[in-house]
């Protein structure tokens, strides 16, 4: 069935609603988003956030892109957000 899923409907509506943006890097989310000018962030953005606050570290970052890697499920795009956020990990 074409379309957004109804889990990635809801979840855009919380963010159409809440002006709040939704983590996520499902490229037709993001395009879907966009449409509505709902703003989203993918997870390596979220983690430089929680980077900079003091809730995780380097390491933690290194280890959740190693893990990705390990099970095959590394994001669009996540080798470039990865340089563009943090330089040489």
């Amino acid at each position: 069935m074409p379309g957004p899923s109804r889990i990635d409907a809801i979840y855009l509506s919380y963010g159409y609603v809440l002006k709040a943006p939704v983590v996520t890097d499902d490229r037709d989310m993001r395009a879907l988003a966009a449409e509505f000018d709902i703003e989203t962030m993918v997870t390596l953005e979220l983690m430089k956030t929680m980077l900079d606050c003091g809730r995780i570290n380097r390491g933690r970052v290194k280890e959740i892109y190693a893990y990705w890697g390990y099970s095959n499920d590394v994001p669009y795009n996540a080798q470039s957000d990865l340089a563009r956020l943090f330089g040489a990990l």
